[in-house]
């Protein structure tokens, strides 16, 4: 399985909810949400290939792997609930593992039919709002034709993962690596 990942920056909120709205998108919950982003250059150059290992803190505590494909918005992903996230982090940072970043946004997600729509504020990088899609094929087709619904422009559109994007911004070591 994949998961098909497609955002755009937020210029009006409230006019993409209208929009939402009238395709009938349902509302599912508001949600706190601060990621921590382990990794290793090390271990990428030895794999040649990039993942991270993320541990949530939200309304559940969840340890995810992200496995970059050959394509942006595209991973494969593993991901499993936890109790005790300072435990991981320490086991993390014994093998090995960089801090690579933490982000904190509030999410607020809707479904639309097997798509997942969320639109997450972050404290440093603005509002985002993120399609996903979970696949056994990596065809976009389906988040692309949402994204023309609701007259979200190509131009607007990034497949970038935040990840990367932030890395960027924040000229991280680790932006010439994660690249997905």
């Amino acid at each position: 399985m994949f998961e098909l990942e497609l955002r755009a920056k937020i210029i009006n909120k409230k006019q993409l909810i209208n929009k939402l709205n009238l395709l009938g998108v349902k509302f599912i919950c508001t949600k706190t949400q601060i990621d921590t982003y382990f990794g290793s250059i090390e271990l990428y150059k030895k794999l040649d290939y990039t993942f991270l290992l993320r541990l949530r803190d939200s309304d559940k505590k969840l340890l995810t792997y992200k496995q970059s494909t050959n394509s942006n918005g595209i991973y494969v992903e593993h991901e499993t609930q936890v109790e005790n996230l300072t435990i991981y982090q320490k086991i993390f940072e014994s093998m090995g593992f960089d801090h690579v970043i933490t982000v904190n946004k509030k999410r607020e997600t809707y479904k639309y039919n097997d798509i997942s729509i969320n639109i997450d504020t972050f404290k440093k990088f603005g509002t985002f709002v993120e399609f996903e899609l979970i696949s056994e094929s990596q065809d976009k087709t389906m988040l692309f034709e949402l994204l023309n619904n609701l007259k979200i422009e190509k131009t607007q559109i990034i497949e970038q993962g935040y990840i990367t994007l932030f890395l960027e911004q924040s000229n991280s070591p680790y932006t010439m690596w994660i690249r997905h």
